[in-house]
């Protein structure tokens, strides 16, 4: 999945999260945003287990090696 887009690896990501776990990231989408990461997970096909994994693994080591996070309005 590196090589894929970032729409795919974000539609993989929360294809894995799944509803009750994904749901505040989907309330926090534009209606645009939910549009394009729909139509990535509908384009994804099946994901071998391996692939997801490593997704979560990739995922969860860029989150631990950020300094730190900043929101705002235009984020």
């Amino acid at each position: 999945m590196r090589r894929q887009p970032g729409p795919q690896r974000a539609a993989a990501l929360l294809l894995v999260l799944g509803r009750d776990h994904g749901a505040p990231v989907w309330e926090a989408l534009s209606v645009e945003e939910v549009k394009e990461l729909s139509a990535a997970m509908a384009q994804l096909g099946r994901i071998p287990a391996a692939v997801v994994e490593h997704l979560l693994v990739t995922f969860s080591s860029e989150v631990a090696g950020m300094a730190s996070l900043h929101g705002s309005f235009e984020s």
